[in-house]
């Protein structure tokens, strides 16, 4: 149920009331006084402090004190034992952040009933913050793609006039427009990918309604858009089937290119990178280049770059790993598997295989 931190000098009060939580299915840690009882809440912060109010050493106020100094995320429920009914003692209990007063002697019921009343308020309490959070991260996220494209396309549509109106001043000058075109591009992908995995991350990502299209045409589109950017044009070779579906255009989109992004990354220029059906409405993407161990193809995640050390990377390392989310969220399947020989062979299946 809950775990509770009991701090009681009464030994048999305090063995009374564990036996009671206990029976109701809680964790019970029990001490007979606060410093030790603070240790053990700074390590493994409980769900409900029962505390009372004269203890030796540090008091129970103290106690309180000491325990809405932790930067806990949500604070701790805590509920005061006391047999002192002074006004004095209840006000300063509540100026100090307590939840609750139990006045000593209680029954099982009134113990029972007041640690029920907190752990309700608490987890009414984490739900509500936990629904603010994720409204303030979703409007934050709603944000972002807005912020970041707005600069880079006002960059990249510069940079295309530029590249217009003063292509007489020379071939140096072009190179160097292209060079930072290319390198807006990059960015802004980087950008919008990271935007995509956090809210992947954070379950907030919303599948795209499927529209009937051409499969071939979408994935050979997607595939040479990609391989252009790498000056690999010559080393695909495609063997598609003509399939129609109602597929999630978008999404398959950016699963292909982030697959032929890693193709053509991984594999020596002049080797072939094979784009072929697997039947139905399913496609694979095979390359023979540096490709990946079975157990690097295991740890695949966020910002892991296998061999970094060796070979020159590009990015945050979010590609495959925001390809297996994107698909597993869309209901679609992805495979990666190593080839032998060297390379990797990525199948993307996306229905029944119904035309």
């Amino acid at each position: 149920m809950a775990r509770i931190i009991l701090i009681e000098d009464n030994e048999q009060l305090r063995e009374n009331a564990r036996r009671i939580l206990e029976l109701e299915g809680h964790e019970v840690s029990v001490f007979g006084e606060g410093i030790a009882a603070l240790e053990q809440i700074r390590d493994s912060p409980p769900e409900l402090v029962l505390c009372d109010i004269s203890l030796p050493g540090i008091d129970g106020h103290e106690v309180l004190r000491r325990v809405r100094e932790l930067a806990f995320t949500t604070p701790v429920p805590f509920v005061f034992l006391t047999a002192m009914a002074e006004r004095s003692e209840v006000r300063r209990g509540m100026e100090g952040g307590a939840d609750d007063f139990l006045t000593k002697p209680f029954t099982s019921r009134e113990l029972v009933s007041a640690v029920d009343a907190r752990l309700d308020a608490a987890e009414k309490i984490r739900a509500i913050n936990e629904r603010d959070q994720a409204m303030r991260e979703r409007q934050k996220l709603g944000h972002l793609p807005h912020e970041f494209r707005t600069p880079l396309n006002g960059i990249l549509g510069g940079i295309a006039l530029l590249r217009d109106d003063f292509a007489h001043l020379g071939a140096e000058f072009s190179e160097t427009l292209a060079l930072v075109e290319e390198s807006s591009a990059r960015l802004e992908r980087t950008l919008l990918n990271y935007v995509l995995h956090t809210e992947l991350a954070a379950g907030r990502f919303q599948p795209e309604i499927p529209a009937r299209v051409n499969l071939a045409q979408l994935v050979s589109d997607s595939v040479r858009e990609e391989a252009e950017k790498h000056g690999r044009l010559e080393d695909l070779r495609f063997e598609l089937n003509d399939a129609d579906g109602e597929l999630p255009s978008q999404t398959i989109r950016t699963i292909v290119r982030e697959l032929a992004s890693n193709a053509c990354k991984y594999s020596d220029a002049g080797s072939s990178i094979r784009i072929s059906s697997g039947g139905g409405l399913a496609i694979i993407i095979e390359n023979s280049g540096r490709g990946m161990t079975e157990e690097e193809i295991r740890q695949i995640g966020p910002f892991r770059q296998f061999g970094r050390r060796e070979w020159e990377q590009q990015g945050l390392g979010l590609g495959l790993a925001i390809s297996q989310r994107l698909a597993s969220a869309s209901g679609l399947t992805l495979t990666i598997q190593a080839r032998d020989g060297g390379g990797i062979c990525a199948g993307l299946r996306l229905g029944d295989g119904s035309h």
